[in-house]
């Protein structure tokens, strides 16, 4: 899995008219091909009128995957650039479709890309951005007078409490960057003076804004 990636926050929609024909650009953060396909379907069955629904997406995968369709205009027009659109903006795990309704005035293969670039680069524009770092769950438990130690410290350190159970200890779920797991747990202990276990758990993904 890739240690850090940039993608989108949420979903957003703009639009751009040229000479008529009107172009609806939809960004969206996916996590696999199924998932981009299933939000292509959606958009298609809800705009059933459109002359085109061009999309491009990258996905972090092994190896990386990326897929980019025309649906009917000119080769090169629509889905290359749309694909342009996410490299120039370093964005994985995100699907961009634009659908198209011809104005009636042909924009010629130069006029098409620019439309379908600018409808790309105005969606961009509406949602937000965020930085996805590889992480590994880790399970804490302590007794209950260190826990709001536990507490403070995953505080300071901008690591989220992802689940918390209560019985004769209290375990404490927390996520770490990969490559800071054992100064993590190596700073715990120190702090708890050595009263904590640990079990780690699966991969996954922390988010936090882009680094400026």
């Amino acid at each position: 899995m890739k240690s850090t990636f940039l993608t989108i926050s949420q979903p957003a929609r703009a639009s751009y008219v040229i000479k008529k024909s009107k172009f609806i650009a939809d960004i969206a953060p996916v996590s696999n091909a199924a998932a981009s396909k299933g939000m292509l379907a959606q958009l298609t069955a809800a705009t059933p009128k459109a002359n085109h629904h061009c999309y491009a997406y990258r996905l972090v995968e092994n190896p990386p995957a990326e897929r980019f369709s025309d649906d009917g205009e000119p080769v090169g027009t629509a889905g290359k650039p749309l694909l342009e659109i996410l490299h120039h903006h370093q964005l994985e795990n995100t699907l961009i479709v634009v659908t198209r309704y011809f104005g009636g005035i042909k924009l010629g293969a130069g006029g098409l890309i620019r439309a379908y670039a600018q409808a790309a680069n105005v969606a961009v524009a509406q949602t937000t951005l965020c930085e996805k770092t590889l992480a590994r769950q880790l399970t804490i438990s302590l007794d209950y007078p260190q826990l709001n130690k536990l507490r403070s410290f995953l505080d300071q350190q901008q690591l989220p409490i992802l689940k918390t159970t209560y019985t004769e200890q209290v375990t404490i779920t927390t996520a770490v960057p990969v490559a800071q797991v054992s100064t993590f747990q190596a700073r715990v202990t120190e702090r708890l003076t050595g009263q904590a276990q640990y079990q780690l758990g699966a991969e996954c993904y922390l988010t936090s804004p882009p680094q400026p």
